[in-house]
Formats: C-alpha cells, structure tokens, sequence
C-alpha cells in the first residue's frame, strides 16, 4: 500500500510535468501526422504534374509527328503541279529532237548550245532552228532556277501552315481529354466542353489546307515567275560559271524575292487561305464532294479557328519562322548544287574536285532542273526532316499548342 501510495504522490506532484508532456507528445503526434499527410499529398500532386507533363509532351511530340506526315502526303501532288506547269523535261526532248534532226555543223558536246559558230553569210531562213533554240535554252534557263524556287517556298509555307493547323485542332484534343479525365462522368460524346468544337468542324478546319496545295501556291508560283524571268534575261546561256557565282545569282534571286514578294504579308495570308466566302465554300465543297449552296454560311467554331489561324500567319513569329525555314532549305539546296552539279561533273572530267573552275551553263541547266525532285520528295525527303528539327518552328508550335481560347456555339 506503501509503495502505490509514493506513486500516486509521485505523479501528483509532477502532475503538470506530465501533462505538459503528454501534450508536447500529441502535438509533436499531430504535427507529424500533418506533415506527413502534407507529404504524401505533395508527392501525390508531383506525380500528377509530372505524369501530365508527360502525357502533355507525349501529344505534342505525336502532333509534330502528325505534321510531318501530313506535309508528306501532299508533296507528291504539289511535285505533280510543279513538273506540269514548269515543264523544262519537254523543252530539252524537244531540243534533243531538234538537233537529231539538224544538219547544221554547229552542234557541239554540249548538246545544242547555238551560235558559237555562226556564219553571218548565212540565208537567213537557215537561221531559224537556231533562233529556235536559243529561245528553248533560254525557257530551260528560267524554268530551272523558276521551279527549284517555287519548290523551296512552296515546301516552307506548307510546312508551317500543316503544324499551325495540326497544333491547333491538337490542342482542342488535349483539353477535351483533360476534361474527361477529371471528370469521369463527362459524356464522351458531349461536345459542351470548354473547347466546344465539334469533330466535324475540325475536320472542316483541317480541310482548309486544300487551298494552298490546289490553289493558293499558284499564286507565288506567278510572282516567282514574272520576277526570276525578268531577272534571268541578262544572264547568257553561253556564260561559264563557277560554283561561287552561280551561288552568287541564287542569293540575287532570293534577296529579290523576298522583297517584292515575301515581304508582302497580304500576298502570303491569301496563298494560304482563302480571302471570301466564295474561296471559302469551295474548300467546303471539295471535303463534301458536292456544290454547296450559295448562302452557305461557315459556322461560328470554324470562323474563329480560321480568323486565330490568320492572326498566327500575320503574327511576327511567323516571319521569323518562316525566314529560319526558307534558310534551311537554302542550305541544304547549296549542298546539292555543289554535289551534283559542280563536284560530279568536275570530278568526272578532270579527275579531282574544284569547284572554283567553271562550267558552261548549258551543262548546270539540265541537273539544276533535276533538283526540284528532292525538295518535294514524299519519302526520305532530307529538306522536310531538317525543317521538322528546326528549333524555332518547334517553338511556334509550342506556343499555338499552349495558347487557349474559348469557343461556343
């Protein structure tokens, strides 16, 4: 009894020793508890974000991907365009055909370069083939830098026309699967989400591309044309040129381009899309297969995606892209003349490189016009890969993939 008795006198005495024990003991148990559930909540959000940062690259890699595919499956049809309109294949059979049927002693190894030789008491009707051809080395001479040109810009505008297209609809996507996974009740078949447009305006939207590749590239194709053909005159089909000077027109030429055409945005936005209603509905009619009426009015989904299209083509970021592209593909076009043209030929006549000696422009005329097949190549198309790792066109993307607007019917 002795002894229960000392301990109950023991704690009583330090009864508030105890109890202020017993309390630091469950703060320190709940504090920890709440740390620990902080913790555990903390890491559990970090999972989260990083799983949807992950997930969120995911789509946009697959969307690049998308891209580049889709450019793809147009450049066969665009090359098609191309080889029709800037035909230089027909003009050089039609020169062959003329000096298999020439009896003139002129002919050289260079296949038909006229006039070197002319005797000035010649009859005059004698002349007339090679005034003939003088004018079809002169139509080669145009049509082959004209193609190669058109080509090059044709591939930059399309190209970041496809990834401000395909990023935009990609975004619409990512929002919607968002949605549905925070909310697991969500219709799937519900289109009121924020982004609110329905699968057929997409693929409306989408359509839109049709324009430039059937319409809006022959419009910088003409340009191109009028203004290379205007400059091309004062260069002689019987000059000799070396890899440097003949970099040197090429640089001439874009620097020229650029002024009187790219510079002018108006002429890039109506090449892209279509300026009315009429352009409009045609695009319409070609998804539909079938005339659409005249009072068919584009609904309002599909007006903001192509007006916020319009302001990404005429924001500055485009142009910046743009000019990064078109010099890409310069680049890599440079490397290809000096190849094919300049090191194959050389090397083949004298044994060694030297790309500092020169050639005769007859010779550079029939590879140079042979290079647009590269640049519109749908299968292991080396301009297209290089463009796809372009740095700041992937930055544009990003930005039209993570910008948002709210859409509603």
């Amino acid at each position: 009894m002795i002894m229960i008795q000392r301990v109950v006198n023991f704690f009583y005495r330090r009864r508030r020793g105890f109890l202020y024990s017993a309390g630091l003991v469950a703060i320190l148990y709940y504090a920890l508890s709440y740390l620990k559930s902080k913790l555990l909540n903390y890491r559990s959000k970090a999972n989260q974000s990083r799983i949807a940062k992950e997930n969120l690259k995911k789509r946009f890699e697959q969307n690049q991907e998308d891209c580049l595919f889709t450019i793809a499956t147009f450049l066969p049809h665009l090359s098609r365009q191309c080889l029709e309109i800037y035909d230089v294949e027909s003009i050089i059979s039609k020169l062959g055909q003329m000096r298999k049927g020439s009896t003139s002693p002129m002919t050289n190894s260079t296949g038909s370069l006229p006039g070197e030789e002319s005797n000035p008491a010649e009859d005059p009707q004698k002349l007339t083939p090679e005034k003939s051809k003088v004018e079809l080395w002169n139509e080669i001479k145009q049509l082959s830098f004209i193609r190669n040109f058109v080509a090059i810009h044709i591939l930059s505008l399309i190209s970041i026309f496809i990834h401000i297209q395909i990023n935009m609809v990609g975004r619409l996507i990512y929002i919607e699967s968002v949605i549905g996974e925070s909310n697991e009740e969500v219709d799937q078949h519900n289109t009121s989400t924020p982004s609110n447009v329905s699968f057929e305006t997409q693929k409306q939207y989408l359509s839109f591309s049709w324009w430039f590749v059937n319409r809006g590239w022959k419009s910088i194709g003409i340009k191109v044309q009028d203004i290379l053909a205007r400059e091309l005159e004062s260069i002689s089909i019987r000059e000799r040129l070396t890899y440097q000077q003949l970099w040197e027109i090429i640089n001439q030429l874009r620097n020229k381009l650029e002024y009187e055409v790219f510079d002018q945005k108006h002429m890039i936005l109506e090449a892209l899309m279509p300026n009315d209603l009429a352009g409009e509905r045609e695009v319409i009619s070609q998804l539909e297969g079938r005339p659409v009426p005249d009072d068919y009015e584009i609904n309002p989904n599909l007006r903001r995606l192509l007006d916020e299209t319009k302001d990404f083509i005429e924001c500055q970021d485009f142009d910046i892209v743009r000019l990064k592209v078109v010099d890409t593909l310069f680049s890599i076009f440079d490397t290809e003349v000096r190849n094919n043209i300049f090191n194959a030929q050389l090397s083949s006549e004298n044994g060694e490189e030297n790309i500092d000696m020169s050639l005769p422009l007859p010779k550079i005329l029939p590879t140079l016009s042979k290079l647009l097949g590269p640049i519109l190549e749908q299968h292991y198309n080396l301009y297209l890969k290089e463009v796809s790792k372009l740095k700041g066109l992937q930055a544009f993307s990003a930005i039209i993939y993570s910008s948002f607007q709210y859409y509603e019917d």
